[in-house]
C-alpha cells in the first residue's frame, strides 16, 4: 500500500543517511576532507545525528582552510540542537586555537567561562590561550581556577606556575618597572619564594 511504501521510502532514507554518515566520518579521519564534507552534508536531510554532521564538517571544512564554511557549518550545528551550546563553542574555540585566531579564541573562551565557569576543558583551553599569546598576568590570575578544579595534574600545574611567574618577572625587569618588581615579589606564592630560579633571576 502506498502507505507501507512511505514507510519503507523512509527506512531506506534514514539508512543510507547512517551509511554516508559512517563513510563521512572515515573519510575524516583518513583525511579525504572534501569527501568527508560532501558525505556528511549529504546525509542531513535524513541523519539522526545532524550536530556530529555539522561538527566533523566543520573540522574538515577548517582542514581545507575555509574558514567562513567552518564557521557557517558551527552555526548549523548550533541551530540543530540548541542544547548543545557548550559542545559547539568548544568545538569552535578548538578550531580557532589550531588556526591561531587568538582574539577570535580569546573572545569564544570569554563567553564559555560566562556560561559554564567552573567547566574543566573551558579553562584548559583558556590557559593554552593565554601560554601562546604569552599573557602571563592572566595566565597567574587563571592558576588558583585550574587547581581548584583539577584541571591539569599537580606537576603540570607547579610547571605552569613557575613559567608564567618567571616570564612575568623578567618582563617587569625588562621595562624597568622597579616598584612593580618589588610589589610582585611579595605576592609569590610560597612554594617560589626561595625557588633557585628566582633567586638566580
Amino acid at each position: 500500500s502506498p502507505k507501507h511504501c512511505r514507510h519503507w521510502r523512509k527506512r531506506r532514507s534514514i539508512a543510507n543517511a547512517r551509511r554516508l554518515t559512517r563513510k563521512g566520518l572515515i573519510e575524516f579521519s583518513e583525511g579525504y576532507w572534501q569527501n568527508a564534507k560532501k558525505h556528511l552534508l549529504k546525509a542531513l536531510p535524513y541523519s539522526d545525528t545532524p550536530l556530529i554532521n555539522y561538527l566533523i564538517a566543520a573540522r574538515a571544512a577548517q582542514e581545507m582552510g575555509d574558514y567562513t564554511l567552518r564557521d557557517h557549518y558551527l552555526r548549523e550545528a548550533q541551530q540543530s540542537m540548541p542544547e548543545a551550546k557548550i559542545a559547539v563553542e568548544l568545538t569552535q574555540a578548538q578550531l580557532q586555537l589550531a588556526n591561531k585566531q587568538w582574539e577570535q579564541a580569546l573572545a569564544t573562551l570569554r563567553h564559555l567561562q560566562d556560561l559554564a565557569p567552573k567547566h574543566p576543558y573551558v579553562l584548559k583551553l583558556l590557559a593554552k590561550l593565554y601560554e601562546a599569546v604569552k599573557d602571563w598576568s592572566q595566565l597567574i590570575n587563571l592558576l588558583p581556577e585550574l587547581r581548584k578544579h583539577q584541571v591539569i595534574s599537580k606537576e603540570q600545574l607547579e610547571t605552569m606556575q613557575l613559567q608564567s611567574y618567571l616570564h612575568q618577572f623578567r618582563n617587569l625587569i625588562a621595562h624597568r618597572s622597579f616598584d612593580e618588581v618589588v610589589s610582585f615579589m611579595n605576592t609569590l606564592p610560597k612554594s617560589l619564594r626561595h625557588n633557585p630560579f628566582f633567586i638566580a633571576e
